[in-house]
C-alpha cells in the first residue's frame, strides 16, 4: 500500500513526489494506459483505505455519471520515470455545488493499467477513494473503449459483473 505523505508517496523502496509537486504534464490520450472495469471496481471495493479497512466504496461507481454532465476536465498525464508508473490528473466539478471550485483529482496507475492509489482536494480525497478520482478512471476507460461521444449522450453500456472468489484482470484476488 502506498503511504501518502505531505509531499510524496512511499511504498517499499520507492519514493515519488505527489502530483502537486510535478511539472511538465502532457495532454495526450494516446499515452493513457488501458484501464478496465475490473481494475476500477477492484481498486474502489477491495483496496485498503487509510484506516486499514477495505474501501468498499460503492459510491465510486456513481462517478460514471460525471461523464454525462461533462464534469471531468482534460485528463493530463505524467510518466514517473524509472518506475513504470503513470499519474493521471484532472479538474472535476463538484457534484452538488456550483460555488465550490473544481476538485483536483489524481490517480497513480501502472503502465499496464493497475490502479495503485488516488487522491483529491475534496474531503474524501485523503482516504484514497473519492468519486472525483473514480471519474478520471471512468473517463479513461470509456475513451479507450470508444463508447463516449462528447457531442451526444453515452451509449448505453452494462457494467460487467465480477463474481466473488475470482481473480480480476488486475491480478488481485477478490474477497
Amino acid at each position: 500500500m502506498w503511504e501518502h505523505q505531505l509531499s510524496q508517496l512511499k511504498r517499499d523502496n520507492i519514493t515519488i513526489p505527489l502530483p502537486t509537486n510535478i511539472d511538465g504534464w502532457e495532454d495526450d490520450m494516446k499515452k493513457w494506459p488501458k484501464i478496465t472495469y475490473s481494475c476500477i471496481f477492484s481498486y474502489f471495493l477491495n483496496s485498503v483505505a487509510s484506516d486499514g479497512e477495505a474501501m468498499n466504496n460503492l459510491k465510486s461507481s456513481e462517478a460514471y455519471q460525471y461523464l454525462h454532465s461533462n464534469k471531468v476536465g482534460p485528463v493530463l498525464l505524467k510518466e514517473v520515470v524509472g518506475h513504470n508508473l503513470i499519474y493521471l490528473k484532472a479538474d472535476v466539478e463538484p457534484s452538488q455545488s456550483l460555488k465550490v471550485p473544481h476538485h483536483r483529482a489524481w490517480v497513480l496507475v501502472s503502465a499496464s493499467g493497475e490502479i495503485q492509489t488516488a487522491g483529491c482536494t475534496c474531503i474524501a480525497g485523503k482516504g484514497r477513494s473519492c468519486s472525483h478520482a473514480a471519474a478520471i478512471l471512468w473517463k479513461v476507460n470509456v475513451d479507450w473503449s470508444g463508447s463516449f461521444n462528447p457531442l451526444g449522450p453515452l451509449k448505453k453500456k452494462k457494467l460487467p459483473l465480477v463474481s466473488l472468489g475470482t481473480t480480476t484482470s488486475c491480478g488481485k484476488r477478490r474477497l
